[in-house]
């Protein structure tokens, strides 16, 4: 939370907080200070101390911090010596730009009011323009008990510790002021900047700098493939599953030259028949039956059983078939049902016949169903013998219902005149296809298709898999960050090829080999060196044509979705149709032209050249068999290629060469797009200042900005009108900032969430177009310089750009890489940044699974690695304790006082009165104020915050207050410690604590304290304007205004 909408929150605990009780851990000491009655710290899983905030303060805390904003004539020794003629005890904190810190023993308070009436005589006299109080803070305290916990883990047992009690709790009482370095300063931080970097004639340019930054980039991919085994899935087993699926498909598959053979067989009618199962009729019209033949005869109906037909229907055309059929004209009345002809029938399957056509149905499919039947008649010999005659009849619906029915018949025959064991099997074998027939079917092979179409499959998740690296590089900006520590973008790119090039190796020997084990014909043998090539220049062309695609995509999981989609499923889906045009409508016009079109896809061009491998091998074949087979195809215009890499189809020349054009063309484009992304495109805007009149220092900084030289050397940024509108937007993110800083100055960027902090820096780095104006990086524009600028700053941004399985070390030793540092240099660079960090203890661990401190720690060191003159850091202490915080301090000091400027952005205003000699509040991206922070607390700051704590009667303490102090606030009174707030702005130091110093005894004074109001009251009375604005455009967009 930015600090205005921390005092919301606040606020919104204190509201709720009586008559409750609440307990709160936090890292932010400001807080606990504010909402806690009683505060406790802990070490090592032990209590402490515990304490009023007030009772902390007196015990661990440093003292007051006198802070005074010196100009050009003022002598800092001079001051110094006047300070310690008062204060014996005074020390000097720190003397930073136009700050000078002093540290006043908490005890001597009594002085207090001599020294300030004095110090407002002298002013002029000592150089001074204004000065300030503040009490310790609680931060200050942490960082005292935590370096007492360190000290002794058994509090109870040092001889030379005293633990005082408060409130019922105990303490360590000794303040030991002179001890304690005070501020951010450390004397156990030795390392220098100098140790993070190399003398600057030593730095890596030129190509040897490329290959440095080549070798890192390489090393980076290659550490973070073998410590992610899911990105093996990917880019390995399901390509080889879909591959090998496609081959098992081809190689148990068969190329038909001619119709298979079939063997004539009732059963086979079975098999097909529309309702489940062929039948057959058998009618035996013999007067004497015993010769019943058909006994063998196997008849497949749907009931398992032969149909003895006359005797089974009462209806089957004469009643009593057998003596209708032997019945005389004269007796034909009683047997008969109808009337006879004049003679007896000598056709005895005309009952058969009428049977069969009284029942059929065209409608029912009855002729598919029924195929066949037998009949069985009385017959005699030529000799006047008699015998049977047996008919086979058969349904001509089908094209082998005759044979198959002759042949059943045939083996009832055969079976019953000699024994179960013979039979007789007819097979029909049909002539080869004609040649173009043959032709035809090597274009139209379903097996050679569906292996093309998985090929597909399998390369497209092969590519499609180099594609989350690249997005999640740049979606979390450790891409930008790279660039922004000195990385060339046409070597990033490069070596990410290189090292996807090298992965799609591995994979294209493994798929070789596979087509050499299985011997599918059309893709080993003399072809197989064919196959190789369109897998090469496949990859060549798809890698980058993922690496374009991958800028649409912000997330890496949508990314590699879409992108599998795009190459599979699109692509097969461009095959399907040019190979429906060319061989359905037989148009070939029009599928060359859509041909022509669809190779800008690489996963295209490369199914479509294996396809069109598989044809030329099979026309080959069928028309080179014989010189009859070849010259049937020249007469039939049939065309093949003896060099599969012929340009004209089926040749593949045209696929190769469409696929290694698109590689360059792909590439080119990805860095087209690259250099686009980051060039800068300005707008000419006129200057708008918005939100009434410029503060005064603001003017000021600007005239000084339009009247210096932006490439001097004493200048370590200078921004120049700097504007940023985003398209869209109601108003600008950024606009017309001007502001120069020198070099070895910590300059703070103070805003709420949304007030262009972050934006000002992405302009800086490169990361966000500048919409208009200037800036510069020790000398070097944004606007033509960029790389040069680059590698010119460190950068630490407000999330943090960590490649997540890389340890602490590995990483630093990238960037290290990345700036040009020689290889002989870089350990000693990279323990020094770690020891300088403090994360030893982490160094070697994966920075994926670093703490969210650890994680800021990591960022601000590469931020300094390489010790660049300039150091850009948003936020860098977010989520760190307060020890941690404090030692990132130091190590942001041991830089500025090697020379080096730092730009910083935070939400601790305690960080930015430890760090910062200037700073400026934004307010809807524009500096509303600026200046040091003593200068800004004595401009915008209303009054002072006094606490006393008494063990007399609270009443009369509060009487005097309100009596003494005009405009005091009774703000929290609780255990007889009362909070005010005193706004008037005419009263003085000397005045305050010489009143509070002659009523001490007489109230019951115990302890008290008085600071100027802090600097985060002034950071939310310009925050308010933001919101202001903000709620007063919504207004109006609703039509109140």
């Amino acid at each position: 939370m930015d600090p205005y909408a921390r005092r919301a929150t606040w606020e919104l605990l204190l509201k709720y907080k009586e008559g409750k009780t609440m307990v709160l851990t936090t890292h932010f000491m400001d807080e606990a200070d504010l909402l806690g009655d009683r505060i406790a710290i802990m070490a090592n899983g032990q209590l402490i101390t515990t304490g009023s905030s007030l009772f902390l303060k007196n015990r661990f805390g440093v003292g007051y911090h006198l802070t005074f904003v010196r100009n050009e004539s003022c002598d800092v020794e001079q001051l110094t010596g006047f300070v310690k003629k008062r204060v014996p005890e005074a020390h000097l904190e720190s003397c930073l730009a136009r700050e000078v810190d002093y540290i006043l023993p908490i005890d001597k308070t009594s002085v207090f009011s001599e020294l300030f009436n004095l110090l407002n005589d002298k002013k002029s006299e000592l150089g001074v323009d204004s000065f300030g109080i503040s009490v310790t803070t609680m931060e200050e305290v942490f960082m005292k008990v935590g370096d007492l916990a360190e000290s002794t883990q058994n509090p109870e047992g040092a001889d030379n510790q005293a633990w005082v009690k408060d409130n019922g709790t105990y303490s360590n009482g000794k303040n030991n002021h002179a001890n304690h370095n005070g501020g951010a300063t450390n004397g156990d931080i030795t390392v220098t900047m100098t140790s993070m970097g190399v003398p600057e004639n030593e730095y890596l340019t030129g190509i040897v700098l490329k290959l440095f930054q080549f070798i890192a980039i390489f090393q980076k991919r290659l550490i973070c493939a073998f410590r992610d085994p899911k990105s093996w899935i990917l880019q390995i087993v399901l390509p080889l599953v879909f591959v090998l699926l496609g081959l098992t498909v081809a190689k148990t598959g068969t190329r038909l030259d001619a119709d298979p053979a079939r063997e004539l067989n009732l059963a086979n009618i079975s098999r097909v028949a529309p309702n489940g199962g062929a039948k057959a009729f058998v009618a035996d019209l013999r007067a004497d039956r015993s010769l019943n033949i058909l006994r063998y005869t196997k008849i497949y109906n749907s009931e398992g059983q032969i149909n003895e037909v006359c005797e089974s229907y009462d209806n089957f055309g004469y009643n009593n078939c057998p003596a209708c059929l032997l019945a005389t004209f004269a007796d034909a009345e009683d047997n008969c049902t109808s009337e006879p002809q004049e003679y007896p029938l000598t056709d005895m399957t005309t009952y058969f016949q009428e049977y069969i056509l009284e029942n059929s149905k065209q409608a029912d499919f009855y002729f598919e169903e029924y195929v066949a039947g037998y009949t069985i008649e009385d017959a005699y010999t030529v000799f006047g013998t008699p015998t049977s005659k047996v008919k086979s009849w058969y349904s001509n619906q089908a094209y082998h219902t005759s044979p198959e029915a002759l042949n059943a018949l045939s083996n009832a025959l055969l079976k019953y005149f000699t024994n179960e064991s013979f039979s007789l099997s007819v097979t029909n074998f049909p002539l080869p296809f004609a040649t173009t027939t043959q032709v035809t079917n090597s274009g139209v092979d379903p097996d050679t298709f569906n292996l093309a179409i998985l090929i597909l499959f399998g390369m497209s998740f092969l590519t499609a898999s180099f594609l989350p690296f690249i997005v999640s590089e740049k979606s979390s900006k450790a891409k930008h960050l790279q660039l922004v520590s000195g990385l060339d973008r046409v070597t990033y790119w490069v070596a990410n090829y290189c090292w996807d090039f090298v992965n799609f190796l591995i994979v294209f020997v493994i798929l070789l080999a596979c087509f050499a084990v299985f011997q599918v014909a059309a893709l080993s043998g003399p072809n197989l060196g064919t196959v190789a090539v369109i897998l090469l220049l496949f990859g060549w062309a798809a890698i980058p044509f993922v690496y374009l695609v991958s800028t649409l995509f912000k997330t890496a999981v949508n990314g590699y979705a879409i992108t599998t989609i795009l190459l599979a499923i699109f692509g097969m889906a461009l095959y399907l149709t040019v190979f429906l045009v060319e061989f359905l409508v037989e148009n070939k016009a029009i599928g060359e032209a859509l041909d022509h079109i669809f190779m800008v896809l690489p996963t295209y061009a490369m199914v479509r050249a294996i396809g069109l491998l598989s044809v030329n091998h099979g026309v080959r074949d069928t028309c080179t068999i014989s010189e009859i087979q070849k010259e049937i195809c020249m007469q039939a215009n049939i065309s093949f290629e003896e060099n599969n890499y012929a340009w004209d189809q089926p040749g593949v020349g045209q696929n190769l060469v469409y696929m290694t054009i698109e590689g360059v063309v792909f590439f080119l484009l990805v860095l087209l797009t690259e250099f686009m992304s980051f060039s800068s495109i300005f707008v000419s805007r006129s200057h708008v200042i918005m939100g009434g009149q410029e503060d005064e220092d603001v003017a000021k900084e600007r005239r000084r900005v339009h009247e210096m030289n932006y490439r001097s050397e004493d200048q370590a940024i200078v921004i120049k009108d700097l504007n940023k509108v985003y398209f869209g937007a109601e108003r600008p993110a950024v606009q017309d900032l001007a502001l120069a800083i020198p070099r070895g100055e910590c300059f703070g960027l103070l805003g709420v969430n949304g007030a262009g902090k972050t934006t000002t820096f992405g302009m800086l780095t490169g990361d966000v177009r500048m919409t208009s104006g200037h800036a510069y990086i020790q000398g070097m524009s944004i606007r033509s310089d960029m790389r040069k600028a680059q590698r010119l700053m460190g950068y630490c941004p407000q999330f943090d750009a960590l490649v997540e399985k890389l340890t602490g070390r590995e990483t630093l030793t990238m960037f290290a890489r990345l700036r040009g540092i020689p290889a002989k240099s870089i350990p000693s660079v990279v323990d020094s940044t770690i020891e300088h960090l403090d994360l030893v203890k982490y160094a070697d661990k994966l920075c994926g699974n670093y703490s969210g401190g650890n994680k800021r720690k990591l960022s601000t060191a590469i931020a300094m690695v390489g010790s660049p003159p300039t150091v850009l850091l948003d936020e860098p202490t977010s989520g760190m304790d307060p020890k941690a915080r404090r030692h990132l301090w130091n190590a942001i000091l041991s830089v500025m006082r090697e020379g080096k400027s730092v730009v910083l952005t935070s939400h601790s205003m305690e960080e930015c009165e430890a760090l910062c000699t200037r700073l400026a509040i934004m307010v809807n991206g524009q500096f509303k104020c600026l200046g040091s922070v003593q200068h800004l607390k004595s401009r915008f700051g209303r009054g002072y915050t006094m606490i006393v704590k008494t063990t007399g009667v609270t009443q009369a303490v509060q009487e005097f207050i309100l009596t003494t102090f005009p405009g005091a606030t009774l703000l929290e009174i609780h255990q007889g410690t009362l909070q005010f707030q005193v706004y008037d702005d005419n009263m003085n130091w000397s005045r305050i604590f010489g009143s509070l110093e002659q009523s001490k005894e007489r109230l019951n004074i115990t302890d008290y304290s008085v600071s100027q109001t802090p600097l985060e009251q002034v950071f939310i009375n310009f925050a308010k304007e933001q919101f202001a604005e903000t709620k007063e455009r919504k207004r109006c967009c609703c039509c109140y205004c």
